[in-house]
């Protein structure tokens, strides 16, 4: 399959906005982190890009805020020579079993 990729400079504003059940005050910074995670899957050619749980949470204020509880990322190994900001795989360190 010919063709090249073209780099989005984020999700567009209606699909990050309308994707979450956020309201008011969290609809920015939601729609913000769908963004984040996009680009974030696309810059670095990831297999998968999650953010799961994705909470609202209420500060001492009162004032509710989004909080990304846990995340992973999964790259494709085969994509690695693409991604400028990583080493390559060989100087990565080795896990120790």
């Amino acid at each position: 399959m010919g063709g090249s990729r073209r780099r989005p400079d984020a999700v567009p504003g209606p699909q990050a906005r309308h994707r979450p059940r956020l309201k008011g005050d969290l609809l920015g910074p939601g729609a913000k982190i769908i963004s984040g995670i996009y680009q974030t899957w696309w810059d670095s050619d990831a297999t998968l890009v999650e953010i799961n749980p994705l909470c609202v949470v209420a500060g001492q204020d009162g004032k509710l805020s989004l909080l990304a509880v846990d995340a992973k990322v999964s790259l494709d190994d085969n994509a690695l020579y693409r991604i400028r900001t990583s080493r390559p795989c060989a100087t990565w360190p080795r896990r120790r079993r």
